[in-house]
């Protein structure tokens, strides 16, 4: 890893990114960037779709509420969030970063950790992008939750996770989602996970499959149960998982838990092509 970027602000959660990335640096020992962005707050939560005609009250109730007119924009304007992301993005880009690294505030949940806006920043910015809570402070990472589905492929990131498990020492606990399977027996996935565990290039993994109802529900429970230090993950999962399409990840997000430990997406693409039923076809 040679280059991070840091993007921040003056807010209290982008002034605890700097002082988290200081000590994560001392370990994977890159060159830092540090980047002034004009607003991080609520760049990256995920929000109910509000119909055009309730924009307006919906502006004037988040104006009342304290929030700046940057900030609201943010919440109410997806073209302003397309552009500061799309800014943050061309950054990385340029500095041909290997990891950009940023905060995020109280609000993001477990479920805005599959969210679009993470989705198309990581696509944009072509490498890794590590988000950091507001309450979260820097600990030595120990164990790292890898969540992956059948559908995307992180083969091309392999070589970069396991960069920061060693630099850290971390055991990593590597799940793959599916959807319930009918009947009992093997799931249809099972051996392309197994596969998957045996090529990895790392000691210290374990492997477990889990089936999910809920993507963002499962992950949360699955931090508490391997008491994570670090979650590393595939912006959008939820789309991959196998069978009926989920509801809007907005909408998991009102019940969703707040974010409680750093969160790695990682950039990928899907190995194939996938039908309604969420099942590949050739």
């Amino acid at each position: 890893m040679k280059t991070v970027i840091c993007t921040t602000d003056a807010s209290p959660m982008g002034r605890n990114a700097v002082h988290y990335v200081k000590n994560f640096c001392r370990s994977v020992r890159p060159s830092l960037i540090l980047l002034e962005h004009a607003s991080l707050q609520h760049l990256f939560t995920s929000l109910p779709a509000v119909p055009d005609e309730y924009y307006f009250p919906v502006d004037k109730a988040w104006n009342d509420s304290g929030n700046s007119s940057a900030e609201v924009a943010m919440l109410t304007e997806p073209s302003v969030r397309l552009q500061a992301i799309h800014s943050i993005a061309k950054n990385a880009v340029a500095s041909e970063a290997d990891m950009l690294i940023t905060g995020v505030d109280r609000s993001f949940t477990y479920a805005d950790c599959l969210g679009q806006p993470l989705a198309e920043l990581v696509k944009q910015a072509k490498c890794p992008a590590l988000l950091i809570p507001e309450t979260v402070v820097f600990k030595p990472i120990q164990r790292i939750l890898l969540v992956i589905d059948h559908e995307c492929s992180i083969e091309p990131r392999m070589k970069f996770i396991e960069e920061i498990a060693r630099n850290f020492g971390a055991e990593i606990f590597l799940y793959q989602l599916n959807r319930p399977c009918a009947g009992s027996g093997t799931h249809p996935f099972y051996q392309c996970s197994v596969d998957f565990y045996f090529t990895f290039p790392y000691s210290f993994i374990h492997f477990e499959e889990a089936e999910t109802e809920n993507t963002a529900d499962t992950i949360c429970k699955l931090v508490q149960q391997t008491k994570a230090d670090l979650l590393i993950t595939v912006p959008e999962i939820q789309t991959q998982v196998p069978g009926p399409a989920y509801a809007d990840v907005s909408d998991m997000a009102a019940q969703a838990a707040s974010l409680d430990i750093p969160l790695l997406a990682i950039d990928t693409q899907p190995r194939h092509p996938v039908e309604s039923t969420g099942y590949p076809f050739e």
